[in-house]
């Protein structure tokens, strides 16, 4: 199943991105750079955390992202991303091909 997604670029303000996932209706974004390459996922959980430890909403998606965003190749399996899923308790996993490109979500 394919959905529409919804990216902001890495250098976006914290309180832009929740403002495009509130006019876009969804939990989620996806933060990537200038060549499509997915860097991280920006979740409620996220801004649960930011509201938790006072972090400015003018700072930008960058200054709080993780690190290492759990992904799933293309080319991967349903077992896989079952796997991922459960392992991680994660609600939503960016697809990427094998140059880190993001394919869908």
């Amino acid at each position: 199943m394919e959905r529409e997604v919804f990216t902001v670029p890495k250098d976006r303000i914290i309180e832009k991105a929740i403002q495009k996932m509130h006019s876009q209706k969804t939990d989620y974004v996806l933060v990537v750079d200038e060549k499509a390459k997915c860097l991280i996922i920006f979740t409620d959980s996220d801004i649960k955390r930011i509201i938790v430890k006072k972090i400015p909403l003018a700072n930008t998606i960058e200054s709080v992202m993780t690190k290492e965003p759990i992904t799933n190749l293309s080319t991967g399996t349903f077992a896989e991303a079952k796997h991922l899923f459960s392992a991680h308790r994660i609600r939503h996993l960016p697809v990427i091909d094998r140059k880190n490109v993001l394919s869908a979500c």
